[in-house]
């Protein structure tokens, strides 16, 4: 059985030192005609909300688009905002992939990394750094990202679906969220197999009113259903949490996935 936790709450960013910040791909727009050119702009940042990231070769191991007949890159030109514009020349669903390079920050207070942990639902890792003896103060984690957007190009048929693109950690819908009508199964992938007792967010930016979040937890297929009724775009994302040996450098490493997607009720291009 899905297994579904539900937080709702009004945009309101907390301008802290916690790097709980979200990353991912927003088309600008999510449906288009067949032919028409849409922007991919890189987001950072909480609560749908956030500042643009440009495109930087060096940052990222893959970037590109799946348009269920090619598997093509992204290149763009460096330092662009948005990262990127491209045609979509071929009709169905289109899977924009991005796999960032690892980075790595240091954390100064404890109490930072403590709430970003309780945020994402992974307190037990506080107990875990404790057990380990660790420093509070002056840790070092590193984090990687993988971001998918879905665009619609043209009108949702049946058979257009999302495709697994073999990021490390990866959500991937089940159903075409542009044909579906008021919910969407979707799966988290670690290293490509489902990965069960994960917290999935749910953030939702109506056309009109406040950003609102939703927490669910995954099934044991690493399954978890998805409500949506109202216009907007939506963000999926997840995180997870792995030891790292003192000696590396860093004493954690954080591996975020994210799915987005725009949604019309009633539209189609």
């Amino acid at each position: 059985m899905l297994k579904q936790l539900v937080l709702t709450t009004a945009w309101a960013f907390c301008a802290t030192g916690v790097q709980a910040h979200e990353f991912w791909v927003e088309p600008q727009p999510f449906q288009v005609l067949v032919g028409e050119q849409l922007q991919l702009d890189l987001r950072v940042g909480q609560m749908l909300e956030g500042r643009s990231y440009p495109y930087l070769s060096h940052k990222f191991a893959r970037f590109t688009v799946d348009d269920a007949t090619h598997i093509n890159p992204l290149a763009g030109n460096e330092g662009d905002i948005p990262a990127m514009t491209y045609q979509a020349d071929t009709p169905g669903l289109h899977v924009i992939s991005y796999h960032a390079l690892p980075e790595r920050l240091t954390y100064d207070s404890f109490a930072d990394f403590a709430a970003f942990l309780e945020e994402e639902g992974l307190a037990e890792v506080i107990l875990r750094h404790r057990a380990r003896g660790l420093l509070e103060t002056g840790f070092s984690e590193g984090y990687s990202r993988n971001a998918k957007a879905l665009v619609q190009v043209g009108a949702p048929e049946q058979g257009q679906t999302d495709r697994v693109a073999g990021l490390p950690f990866e959500l991937v819908a089940l159903e075409n969220p542009y044909a579906a009508q008021d919910q969407l199964h979707v799966r988290l992938l670690w290293q490509g197999a489902p990965f069960a007792d994960a917290q999935v967010t749910l953030f939702h930016r109506p056309t009109s009113g406040e950003v609102t979040r939703q927490i669910f937890r995954t099934d044991a297929g690493g399954g978890a259903l998805i409500p949506f009724t109202a216009s907007g775009t939506y963000l999926l994302s997840a995180v997870h949490m792995e030891e790292r040996p003192a000696e590396s450098g860093e004493v954690w490493h954080s591996t975020w996935a994210s799915l987005s997607f725009g949604w019309a009720a009633g539209v189609k291009p």
